[in-house]
């Protein structure tokens, strides 16, 4: 069985110390307040249209108010919805989709890519909430962006 050995930062010539103490107490002093983070919530669906998903970012967005600045990007089948929207504080993107047309999909999702590079630049993280054809573009999205990416499922096998 191999050993395991602990290597300290002052063992490995890094900085440490007293002198390492004095210099982080010196940057804590000319620190910036945290900034808030900016969430991007991708969903199938959000309000006032249900998901499972959309009603549970809806709560966290309200929950975590103040602490994190929240946005949405999501898929609409009514289209009398508008496609920039403010609900409860929250900027919803909508991208209407007729999901008995393949067409309608298939501009959909070039519509939605469009969207997310936008949104995408605006925010620090990317949350994708559920599977779905969403998830593909998404993830290779938020990874040329350099955005850290999020998976949450809901209701998987109920």
């Amino acid at each position: 069985m191999p050993s395991t050995s602990i290597v300290t930062a002052e063992a490995r010539g890094e900085r440490g110390g007293a002198a390492s103490d004095a210099s982080n107490e010196e940057r804590g002093r000319s620190r910036q307040p945290a900034r808030v983070p900016r969430v991007l919530l991708v969903t199938g669906a959000y309000y006032p249209e249900i998901s499972a998903a959309g009603v549970q970012c809806r709560a966290v967005a309200a929950a975590l108010r103040g602490r994190a600045r929240f946005s949405v990007l999501t898929t609409a089948v009514n289209a009398a919805l508008p496609a920039i929207d403010t609900v409860d504080e929250v900027v919803v993107h909508r991208v209407s989709v007729d999901v008995r047309s393949p067409v309608s999909k298939a501009s959909a999702m070039i519509r939605f890519v469009g969207r997310l590079l936008r949104a995408g630049r605006a925010c620090d993280v990317i949350h994708v909430h559920g599977f779905s054809q969403k998830n593909l573009p998404t993830s290779v999205l938020a990874r040329l962006l350099g955005k850290p990416l999020v998976l949450t499922l809901h209701t998987a096998g109920q």
